[in-house]
């Protein structure tokens, strides 16, 4: 069964967990050790470069860097499997339309961990597949450097 995850992106620390300004949905591989590889170093970079309190371009380039990594890895995995002819991007090289979504319906039932993004760390909760943050268990939070070449 897959570990189904969502990630929301917040302009601060401060905002409800229900009030996100994007959220995403991961299919598989939504444990920690399967996004925070991916997320950490993305985010990181976007922080130096650009800066997190800038939520819409945050939000579009995470979603790139979290289907780039995905594909990658499919790629990698499959490898052995592809020859010449082969295009990456067919479904079992990779891409098949499914793994991540932008959400338009709220919170899942289904899923297993929760990310909560802001400027400079992401908090990582326990869903117990459950849609209702309220029963959510706050497990870790991860610290971004904060070294933004960016001035406001």
């Amino acid at each position: 069964m897959s570990t189904r995850c969502q990630i929301g992106v917040y302009e601060s620390k401060d905002v409800k967990i229900e009030n996100y300004t994007t959220l995403f949905y991961q299919h598989c591989d939504g444990y920690p050790d399967g996004v925070l590889p991916v997320i950490v170093p993305f985010l990181k970079q976007f922080q130096e470069v650009r800066g997190m309190k800038d939520t819409e371009y945050l939000s579009a380039w995470l979603m790139w860097a979290l289907i780039d990594g995905a594909v990658k890895h499919s790629l990698q995995s499959n490898s052995e499997r592809l020859n010449e002819n082969e295009k990456p991007y067919y479904p079992e090289n990779g891409m098949n339309g499914l793994g991540y979504g932008i959400c338009t319906d709220g919170f899942h039932g289904d899923i297993e961990y929760f990310y909560k993004i802001y400027p400079c760390a992401i908090e990582i909760y326990e869903c117990h597949y459950s849609d209702k943050p309220e029963n959510w268990k706050l497990v870790e939070t991860v610290q971004i450097e904060n070294k933004s070449k960016v001035t406001a």
